[in-house]
C-alpha cells in the first residue's frame, strides 16, 4: 500500500490530522503537526472548522475535496 502511495506522491491516507472523523485525508507531507494534504467531504456542514491552532486552510476545489494545512 506504501508502494501505491508513494506513486501518487501520497504519505498516507488517514482521517485523524483534521479531527475530521466523516472527512478522508490523503496526506500529501508535513512534520509533526504540520501537514498538508487533500481532504474529501462531500457535505460542505460535516467539514472541520478552521482554528488558527490546528487547521489554518481548508480551500475548496470543488465535488468535495479541499485543499488543507495544519499548524
Amino acid at each position: 500500500m506504501h508502494a501505491l502511495l508513494r506513486k501518487l506522491f501520497l504519505a498516507q491516507v488517514t482521517r485523524r490530522e483534521t479531527s475530521c472523523t466523516s472527512c478522508l485525508e490523503f496526506v500529501i507531507g508535513g512534520k509533526v503537526r504540520s501537514t498538508v494534504g487533500l481532504l474529501y467531504q462531500p457535505a460542505a456542514s460535516l467539514l472541520p472548522a478552521m482554528h488558527p491552532d490546528h487547521l489554518i486552510v481548508l480551500k475548496p476545489l470543488g465535488d468535495g475535496w479541499y485543499l488543507y494545512k495544519t499548524v
